[in-house]
């Protein structure tokens, strides 16, 4: 026997305009409201008990009701990504865009430049760091704004205003995560902003060259630890940088105890991040998928888990350096 939404949508012309039957539809699954007809799609009780199943259900409303502040507000308050299908006069609207940037701080990306302000923008890049894309150009020269958002993900330093990328504070910020891109770092850094990083990121190899005004320019390439005394990383003899395209370094030379297996099949030579091609940064979805297959693949025994690591590595730089990071804290601890 068919349910009440499957009713719905194999249903007549006569059947969508059933308002029972569309009630009883949209109670069951709130995308129902789709099937509806148009006169019930602007019917309020209707629409209202769509979004109370799913807040999502807000898209096929009526144009009047995606303007109606109550149908609005009861759907961000079930999910506020659905403030996405509200009519764009609301967006501009705060009462809906902070609760909505507190549930998901990517929809600061609705926001009118215009409206956006430290409140708004903290808590979305709060809830997710990634919203600074979405920030005006104001805010992303807000330093606690980007502070707030490169604490949590070094790699967003790149979103950052140029003064905030030569900013003390914010670069070390960045550093600390283990995430942060070498070449968003500006070129004018005070020279302790150095010395701090290389206490931070021990492995980090550092090009000085000539100063530059009242500052020293400096460079952070990191291309992996000095090696420690024994196995195959040891010594470091060569300072040769790998020339070899689609080369995949050894996870393991990266970090302080260095690869210890004389048999390891990857590259113990440098590799500047210079050569890598210019790859977009993976969607958050996707970021977090990776992520969960890295920490799976930490509770593997050697070598299986070299293996499977080396290959999530290979993916993208963006999870060879969270892996690196993983690495690096399992040492430590």
């Amino acid at each position: 026997m068919e349910s009440p939404w499957e009713r719905l949508r194999d249903g007549t012309d006569a059947d969508r305009q059933d308002r029972s039957l569309v009630l009883a539809a949209v109670a069951e699954e709130g995308i129902a409201l789709q099937f509806a007809a148009p006169e019930l799609q602007g019917d309020h009780e209707v629409v209202l008990a769509a979004i109370q199943q799913d807040p999502d259900a807000l898209q096929y409303a009526s144009d009047s009701l995606r303007r109606c502040r109550e149908v609005v507000a009861a759907a961000v308050e079930g999910a506020g990504s659905s403030l996405q299908f509200a009519d764009p006069s609301l967006w501009e609207d705060r009462s809906f865009l902070l609760p909505a940037v507190k549930r998901d701080g990517r929809l600061l990306r609705l926001a009118p430049a215009g409206i956006q302000d430290r409140e708004l923008v903290l808590e979305a890049v709060r809830q997710d760091a990634d919203a600074l894309e979405f920030a005006s150009e104001s805010m992303r020269a807000d330093k606690e704004v980007v502070l707030c958002s490169v604490s949590s993900s070094g790699e967003n330093l790149r979103l950052a205003c140029k003064e905030l990328q030569e900013d003390r504070d914010v670069v070390m910020a960045a550093i600390k995560t283990g995430q942060a891109d070498i070449h968003h770092v500006g070129p004018h850094v005070k020279l302790r902003t150095l010395e701090a990083a290389q206490e931070l990121v021990p492995w980090t190899q550092v090009d000085l060259v000539e100063p530059a005004g009242d500052f020293r320019s400096f460079n952070l390439d990191i291309f992996g630890p000095p090696a420690p005394s024994g196995g195959v990383g040891a010594g470091r003899e060569s300072q040769d940088v790998c020339r070899v395209e689609g080369c995949t370094p050894c996870l393991y030379f990266m970090i302080q105890r260095g690869c210890a297996g004389s048999t390891c099949g990857w590259c113990h030579l440098r590799h500047d991040p210079r050569n890598e091609p210019k790859r977009s940064r993976p969607r958050k979805a996707t970021r977090e998928t990776y992520k969960e297959l890295i920490e799976n693949a930490l509770e593997l025994e050697e070598p299986e888990r070299q293996k499977e690591l080396q290959g999530l590595a290979a993916v993208h730089s963006y999870y060879r350096k969270v892996i690196i990071q993983k690495l690096k804290e399992m040492t430590e601890g």
